[in-house]
């Protein structure tokens, strides 16, 4: 039997489970983030599942959101920052990440890689400033003589 040449793509020479776990931790921190640096051969694997999981997000129907929450482990902090991210997308459907080459890792001389979003788009995260306590006026001891 010959080898269907759709299957071409790298295993990374680990179980699909392990895949799967390497997969939904890289894309929470993509979503996190916005950018993650990688060896270059998890950023080949890891860009088509973000696209496929992307154009997902965009069809909106409650299935492609279960759909999503399967692919990602159930993480709903990773969901909504995802479909957050892609609503503000202005008019782009694909291509929605990039990969830019970086240099060899030092330990292990590696070919490394950043993985980001085409779209720079920051997500609103709500940072409270330290609220200033009144200074109060401290009575001053004197001694008496």
């Amino acid at each position: 039997m010959a080898k269907r040449q759709a299957s071409r793509r790298a295993r990374k020479n680990s179980k699909e489970s392990v895949r799967l776990a390497l997969a939904r931790g890289l894309v929470r921190a993509l979503v996190a983030h916005g950018a993650i640096e990688i060896s270059e051969a998890h950023a080949k694997v890891l860009k088509p599942f973000v696209d496929k999981l992307v154009t997902r997000v965009r069809e909106g129907s409650p299935a492609s959101r279960r759909l999503i929450f399967a692919r990602l482990g159930q993480d709903k902090e990773a969901v909504e920052g995802l479909f957050v991210r892609v609503s503000q997308m202005n008019g782009r459907t694909s291509g929605f990440t990039r990969i830019v080459k970086l240099g060899s890792r030092i330990g292990d001389r590696a070919p490394m890689a950043r993985l980001e979003w085409v779209d720079k788009i920051q997500l609103k995260t709500e940072k409270t400033e330290p609220k200033e306590k009144p200074k109060t006026e401290k009575a001053v001891k004197t001694k008496k003589k």
